[in-house]
């Protein structure tokens, strides 16, 4: 994507950067989505270890990952000014980072579960999630690194053919390793889902890692400076540390949120665990949009046009406005079909397991979905914001105040009013909507603010001869 005068950040502008964006998201939390989908069926204790120790293994691999595929805003902004010789530099200071990874993703691996899940009683199964998922942490650096050269150029169609591949061979493994091949391979259950998912992501980020060294781009973007340059890493880590920090705490905080429902009763937990499985698959559109939203944005920066920045966050909210519309109509015509997914018989279990028949719990899973759709609107408006945000290199702001919001607004209240107070799982839904409400205001009251325009300059000014 060259900027050009034609882009005003209008809405066809935003859905043509940010599509292909959905669709790699959509892709990559399938992972998610079919681990748990057939870990429900395996066994119910697997579907919940698999909820809660992914919630914090994916904190660490996913954040690691936004951190290097940060380095797109600096590509970006580089594009947009037309000095495509120096796209690829940005993108091998964090393939470097990503290899050099493995000493840090390794011991984790090897004893972090034991950290994180000591007081669980199924702490052995979450433990195993943990381990194999994290171990394939360097996997998820690379895809972002090698993500960030095609995001900031406008080429996201490029990463969402790779993760949709990666997403395919997830889903072939996942049958045969959570549940085995009868005098072949045994049922590995969760073992076998993180396992699954790690592969996926190994063979998309090589898959993106091949196409980002094609020699098109060694001749025309730079990409034979391969060269280890500090200055420029500095300035990639400026802005992908601090949302990559934030998300790896926010990701904890909700880590936390599910165990409290855990303490709660066996209610609170399947229901809120069914729902929020499908709230990073339906996440795929406001995720999208951030990315778009950031890429686009940053091309606007480097092109000198920030006054159309509140063009792109304007499209942004149509597009959610009517995403949420059909959303919420779907979840509340076709909920039966979605709660059935998860409730039918399992392998190694039955639905007693739950300690609440399906029809008690029908009615609770129901509104749950109306609240996460509800409170996936409202997060999407904020990501729509950070995202415009990100692009002009406001990022240490935003690790502040999504991090401080996750847990002065949601896990501090949660402990007092459903721990402590024993209130409902309803409750505790409605909990996260009025937290998305004040997290929204935090970053809408930054963007209105306007200082962040003043430096949202992030690449060096191009010398003249």
């Amino acid at each position: 994507m060259h900027c050009t005068e034609s882009q005003r950040g209008g809405v066809w502008d935003l859905l043509s950067t940010s599509f292909p964006l959905m669709i790699t998201w959509l892709s990559t939390t399938l992972m998610m989505f079919i681990d748990r989908l057939f870990l429900a069926h395996f066994s119910l204790e697997a579907l919940g270890a698999a909820v809660n120790a992914g919630t914090i293994a994916w904190a660490f691999a996913y954040g690691f990952q936004l951190v290097l595929e940060m380095a797109q805003v600096v590509i970006a902004q580089y594009n947009g000014a037309k000095r495509f010789k120096s796209l690829g530099a940005p993108a091998w200071q964090m393939i470097w980072l990503a290899l050099g990874s493995t000493l840090v993703f390794v011991p984790l691996a090897l004893s972090g579960g034991s950290w994180f899940f000591l007081s669980h009683g199924d702490s052995a199964l979450q433990e195993t999630y943990f381990s194999w998922l994290v171990v394939f942490g360097p996997a998820f650096g690379l895809i972002g690194a090698c993500s960030a050269f095609f995001i900031g150029r406008g080429e996201a169609a490029v990463v969402k053919r790779m993760s949709i591949i990666g997403n395919l061979c997830n889903v072939g493994l996942d049958w045969i390793l959570i549940f085995g091949v009868d005098g072949y391979i045994p049922a590995m259950g969760v073992k076998g889902a993180a396992i699954a998912t790690g592969i996926g992501m190994l063979v998309q980020g090589l898959l993106l890692f091949w196409a980002f060294i094609r020699r098109q781009h060694r001749e025309e973007h730079g990409v034979d400076r391969y060269q280890w340059n500090w200055d420029l890493c500095k300035r990639c880590l400026r802005v992908g540390l601090p949302p990559g920090v934030g998300l790896t705490l926010e990701m904890l905080a909700w880590g936390m949120f599910f165990s409290m429902m855990a303490q709660t009763s066996a209610e609170h937990l399947t229901v809120t665990s069914l729902c929020h499985s499908l709230i990073p698959l339906f996440a795929c559109v406001t995720i999208g949009l951030q990315r778009g939203a950031a890429s686009l944005s940053g091309n606007l920066i480097g092109a000198g046009l920030t006054d159309r920045l509140n063009n792109v966050l304007r499209s942004g909210c149509i597009i959610l406005v009517g995403y949420f519309i059909i959303l919420a109509g779907c979840l509340w015509v076709f909920s039966d079909s979605v709660i059935a997914l998860f409730v039918a018989q399992n392998a190694h279990g039955d639905a007693s397991q739950m300690q609440t028949s399906v029809e008690a719990l029908r009615p609770l899973i129901r509104v749950g979905l109306l609240l996460s759709s509800a409170y996936l609107f409202i997060g999407g408006l904020r990501t729509l914001a950070v995202g415009i945000l990100s692009a002009a290199g406001d990022t240490f702001f935003l690790m502040i105040a999504g991090t401080a919001s996750v847990w002065a607004f949601l896990v501090a209240p949660t402990y007092w009013v459903v721990v402590v107070g024993g209130a409902s799982v309803t409750t505790a839904q409605s909990m996260l909507v009025l937290y998305g409400v004040a997290a929204a205001v935090v970053v809408f009251a930054r963007y209105r603010q306007g200082k962040w325009r003043d430096s949202s300059l992030l690449i060096e000014p191009a010398t003249t001869k």
